[in-house]
């Protein structure tokens, strides 16, 4: 591992936290990518990953740990910018 000094260490740091949104806007929370089989005895989907894939986003709430789940576009498999 090559020998950084700690003033370059210092400054990438704070060159990273000026690129993050502020904490108020960010979710805790996963991006979810699931295949599901429909249950049909004839389809696809039984010998298969299943159908999908389908994106949920679970975001979790600091007040008496509650969790939502939304299924997302299927077009958009990365997370939205703001909710």
């Amino acid at each position: 591992m090559e020998d950084i000094s700690s003033t370059t260490l210092r400054k990438r740091r704070a060159q990273l936290l000026r690129q993050m949104p502020a904490l108020d806007t960010l979710l805790r929370g996963s991006l979810i990518e699931r295949y599901k089989r429909c249950g049909k005895p004839g389809c696809k989907c039984a010998d298969g990953p299943g159908h999908g894939p389908k994106y949920y986003l679970s975001v979790s709430f600091p007040v008496a740990d509650r969790k939502w789940t939304t299924c997302l576009r299927p077009i958009t498999p990365t997370l939205p910018n703001a909710w």
